[in-house]
């Protein structure tokens, strides 16, 4: 705690018995401070919000200025990570109109020259932790400081504390090449494709990454490309160099293939009917963390020998918004076959698969139009079917109320 005094001809008279004191200048009484934001977490790559509220008291029918303000606000958390003083400036942005600013030490310095006494401002600042590169679970808490050079300094009695969070979304698919159907002797091959995809918040990139892929009962390894780090072990295990672009780089989409052969056992067990290989996809991310593995299948059903896959069995139905059936909460596909007549709205794209299995006559899905679904059964069970499904725009000959 600082107090400075201009002493004006400061003279001690003995007059008498009498003694004079000096007399001292007016002096602003104090300033305050105080932060607003609580206790945020948010993904790195946001914005982190705050205000502060600033004020200089005086005493009664006192007009001295608070001279020479200066607002200080710790960002040690930051600079631990450790973020230069440039950087953590780059990611503030204030609205100061008055002030000036700037970072030193992983100190937020304000400066605000000459306050009015009994003036009260304040302003809204912005912090935002850079995606990509910002660790998980970086944590800051600011605190400002108010000091003048004819003010005694003061801390606000409020902190908000802020924590970026961060995680590495990582992806792996296998697919086999050709038919889902084998015989024994068949060859087999996939590929497993792994890759990242990067949000625009709360990313954080990988330091290693390792590929397994389980080979089942009557599945033998043959080859692959690259190879594993050991050709005869199970599960095969590849630790992936280089690393996917887009789990390295910020803008890259890269990814990393590996291709294997494998072959059904001729002596497979009788009892079999469908062999499935397992791949997953573990990570190590930049700030330390160990991201779950995720997996991805490739189904093969196995047939007889000199006996071809089944014909299988083909339909196809309608559906439409309005329901034939009034009844109170039936929604269902099978009672809603009617629409509205004439042309009445464009030809839609072909929507994907999933979207027309979960369509719902009467439901916000988008579909505005009716139209058929058909669906292709392989007749195995289990089996790697295909589904195929299309929107066509209806006549009123069609469909009529």
């Amino acid at each position: 705690m600082r107090r400075f005094f201009v002493m004006l001809g400061a003279v001690v008279l003995v007059t008498a018995g009498l003694v004079i004191p000096a007399t001292a200048a007016h002096a602003a009484d104090g300033a305050t401070v105080t932060i607003t934001g609580g206790e945020q977490s948010n993904p790195s790559g946001s914005d982190f919000a705050h205000t502060v509220s600033y004020s200089c008291s005086a005493l009664e029918g006192d007009v001295t200025p608070c001279e020479d303000v200066v607002i200080k606000i710790p960002l040690a958390g930051l600079a631990a990570v450790p973020f230069t003083d440039e950087e953590i400036e780059a990611m503030i942005s204030t609205s100061s109109p008055d002030a000036t600013w700037s970072v030193e030490d992983g100190v937020l310095i304000v400066e605000l020259g000459e306050l009015e006494a009994g003036e009260s401002a304040s302003f809204p600042f912005t912090i935002t932790p850079p995606n990509n590169i910002t660790p998980d679970g970086t944590t800051w808490e600011l605190q400002p400081t108010i000091s003048g050079s004819n003010i005694p300094d003061s801390t606000s009695d409020t902190v908000a504390t802020d924590t970026a969070t961060a995680t590495l979304t990582h992806e792996i698919s296998k697919t086999l090449e050709g038919t889902g159907f084998r015989q024994p002797g068949d060859t087999v091959e996939y590929d497993i494709v792994v890759q990242c995809t990067q949000p625009s918040a709360g990313n954080i990139f990988a330091s290693s990454m390792t590929v397994t892929d389980t080979l089942p009962e009557g599945l033998v390894f043959d080859s692959a490309e690259p190879q594993p780090v050991d050709a005869g072990a199970d599960p095969l295990t590849w630790v992936l160099d280089p690393l996917p672009a887009s789990c390295t780089t910020e803008g890259e989409n890269g990814a990393a293939l590996i291709h294997v052969v494998a072959h059904i056992d001729e002596g497979i067990a009788g009892d079999i009917e469908q062999i499935e290989n397992v791949a997953g996809v573990t990570s190590e991310t930049t700030d330390g963390q160990d991201i779950p593995e995720k997996t991805d299948d490739a189904l093969v059903t196995l047939l007889p020998p000199d006996q071809a896959p089944g014909v299988g069995t083909f339909t196809k139905s309608s559906f439409a918004q309005l329901r034939d059936v009034l009844a109170e909460g039936d929604q269902t596909e099978e009672n809603s076959h009617t629409t509205y007549p004439g042309s009445w709205g464009p030809i839609r794209d072909t929507q994907p698969a999933n979207v027309l299995n979960s369509y719902k006559p009467n439901e916000a899905t988008g579909l505005v139009q009716s139209g058929y679904k058909m669906q292709y059964s392989s007749g195995v069970s289990q089996a790697p079917g295909r589904r195929y499904r299309s929107l066509t725009r209806c006549p009123a000959s069609r469909f009529s109320r």
